[in-house]
């Protein structure tokens, strides 16, 4: 259960949203997949990183961390949508 979006999120959202916000520092991103790969590896960790990715995105356009983190955001969900 996730409390981030008061249980309406899938299942690994609160360590998607911890990983997309590292996506941009490799070294931390890595070791917090690690940390996470039991929930982030499933198929509602993937949802779950594709949702926060798609609100990093729609973010992007209101705030610097955002605009800064989109393309990493749009990398990443490009690859999740290739496996």
């Amino acid at each position: 259960m996730d409390w981030e979006e008061w249980a309406a999120a899938p299942l690994g959202y609160d360590a998607a949203v911890l990983h997309a916000y590292a996506l941009a520092e490799p070294g931390a991103a890595a070791m917090v997949r690690e940390v996470f790969s039991d929930v982030l590896d499933t198929g509602e960790g993937r949802l779950a990183h594709l949702i926060f990715c798609a609100e990093i995105v729609q973010a992007a356009q209101r705030d610097p961390l955002h605009r800064r983190l989109a393309p990493y955001a749009r990398a990443f969900a490009h690859d999740l949508l290739a496996v």
